[in-house]
């Protein structure tokens, strides 16, 4: 079944944090494995879909919504915050669809 528009925007999301985070740009076999921790995630909500994969392929930590609130009220956002937020919002629009 192909994907549809927010679908893809989601992923991409997905995958730029991936890579910010390691700091290497990801190969098709990696993209591939990354998709499926999306598909075989637990989690019901796309955006705990795509956090889980992400914290599974780099063992890093996301931020939470609630402390990048707390945070953009007392200092700026840094890329990484700026990355969650974007798969965050991607993750909503492609639930939406």
């Amino acid at each position: 079944m192909p994907i549809t528009s927010f679908e893809r925007q989601f992923l991409y999301s997905v995958f730029r944090l991936i890579e910010h985070i390691n700091r290497q740009e990801l190969r098709n076999s990696s993209k591939h494995l990354i998709r499926n921790y999306i598909e075989e995630s637990g989690e019901i909500s796309l955006a705990d879909r795509g956090r889980e994969a992400v914290e599974r392929y780099t063992n890093t930590m996301l931020p939470s919504l609630q402390r990048l609130r707390e945070k953009a009220k007392i200092a700026p956002l840094e890329s990484l915050d700026h990355l969650t937020l974007q798969l965050e919002w991607a993750a909503r629009q492609a639930e939406k669809a």
